[in-house]
């Protein structure tokens, strides 16, 4: 399936098990490939076939080859002869053979200064302040529940809860885009 807005150049293959969502930038010759282990002797049906999808907004260079079972994220950036085997996170700027994860690219595909700093917030009402606020806002100094984390490094904190507390503590990260691309989720909280 192939969302609006595409563009997919000359001579690129694609299969029948690949999602392109909308505003997707695909160059010439790209490949999707459609069987993990292709064997001449062996023929597989459909199950045997792995899906691709690629995020909105995301970019795959010329010749660049997107090995079946993967996702390329939102904005991704796919450099042109990249062969990318494990997938792209929202955007990642990948290159090479295999891809290797070379930076980060803002919406308009500019490669973006590193590190770039995440600040995630704690609990259930927190995030839905936020969420409510219909914007995202860098905090002003210390918040409670706030944990500061830079780019591919990682960080703790630590959340005290009454004796056997369950059920599920959310977080998000409150820096300006990141909220609004999927820096949020939650934990299950079990006795």
């Amino acid at each position: 399936m192939i969302g609006s807005g595409v563009t997919v150049k000359n001579a690129v293959l694609v299969w029948n098990e690949v999602t392109i969502e909308d505003e997707v930038f695909v160059g010439p010759n790209a490949v999707f490939t459609n069987d993990l282990r292709p064997w001449a002797a062996m023929r597989r049906g459909p199950e045997g076939r792995l899906p691709k999808l690629v995020r909105r907004g995301a970019t795959i260079g010329a010749d660049a080859t997107i090995v079946c079972g993967v996702t390329i994220g939102e904005h991704a950036f796919v450099a042109a002869g990249a062969v990318v085997a494990r997938g792209a996170a929202a955007h990642a700027l990948v290159a090479g053979n295999p891809a290797r994860f070379l930076g980060w690219v803002c919406t308009c595909g500019e490669r973006l200064s590193d590190p770039i700093d995440h600040e995630f917030i704690l609990g259930a009402q927190a995030v839905q302040n936020h969420e409510e606020s219909g914007t995202d806002n860098v905090h002003d100094g210390a918040v409670p529940g706030m944990v500061s984390v830079s780019a591919l490094t990682t960080a703790s904190t630590q959340v005290t809860f009454p004796k056997q507390a369950t059920g599920e503590l959310i977080y998000a990260c409150h820096m300006p885009g990141h909220y609004a691309y999927g820096m949020r989720g939650s934990l299950e909280i079990t006795s």
